[in-house]
């Protein structure tokens, strides 16, 4: 007797634990994804824009490349060039990917553009500030 109601036991307070996983699971935070994927087929890179606290994170993704590269982020304010910004990086070698971020504080409500220059290309996209 004492062998099955040991195994049952155990049974019933492994599935109370994994209940417990999966209810803090549903309760996670979930960031608001407003757009905005633009690739296009004859270009080598994406630019992806997202809102994520009290932030705008734009990210850069390309190819690999043997050798560093310069890129430079300018996003362009809807009402304001005040708000402007031109910001130049390096992408060191063998990497693929690059962010910038910008504070939504402060910043012009309304359709911003951001352009990304990388080698002789410009890749684009546009996010809303609410």
């Amino acid at each position: 007797m004492k062998s099955f109601v040991l195994p049952l036991l155990f049974g019933v307070f492994f599935a109370a634990c994994s209940q417990e996983s999966a209810e803090e699971q549903h309760n996670e935070q979930i960031i608001k994804v407003e757009k905005i994927v633009e690739k296009s087929s004859d270009k080598d890179g994406a630019l992806i824009c997202l809102e994520e606290n009290e932030k705008i994170i734009c990210k850069l993704m390309t190819k690999r490349a043997n050798s560093e590269r310069s890129v430079k982020f300018n996003w362009f304010s809807p009402t304001s060039p005040r708000d402007d910004r031109e910001r130049t990086f390096i992408l060191p070698a063998n990497h693929a990917s690059l962010f910038d971020s910008r504070n939504k504080e402060g910043r012009a409500k309304g359709r911003w553009t951001v352009t990304v220059g990388l080698d002789s290309e410009k890749i684009s996209t546009t996010f809303t500030l609410r």
